[in-house]
């Protein structure tokens, strides 16, 4: 997840950009921010014990998302 500060007022900061973590591409789009967050926390005892994970991704990847999640739950 990559999220950038622009320095407004000591100690202040204001969101600067928000970059799609699929694509790389800014998520602000027309004087509006257009994202959307895909978060996994792991449960204990898991593999992946204590782990958290944070994605920011654009409204354009969501689709490749989506039709990731629902093709793969044919399965």
């Amino acid at each position: 997840m990559t999220i950038k500060y622009k320095e407004v007022m000591s100690p202040c900061q204001e969101v600067e950009d928000i970059i799609c973590d699929m694509c790389g591409q800014t998520c602000y789009l027309e004087h509006n921010w257009e994202y959307s967050r895909l978060y996994a926390e792991w449960g204990y005892g898991s593999s992946r014990d204590t782990e958290n994970w944070n994605f920011h991704y654009c409204d354009k990847c969501s689709g490749k998302i989506m039709d990731f999640i629902t093709k793969n739950k044919e399965r």
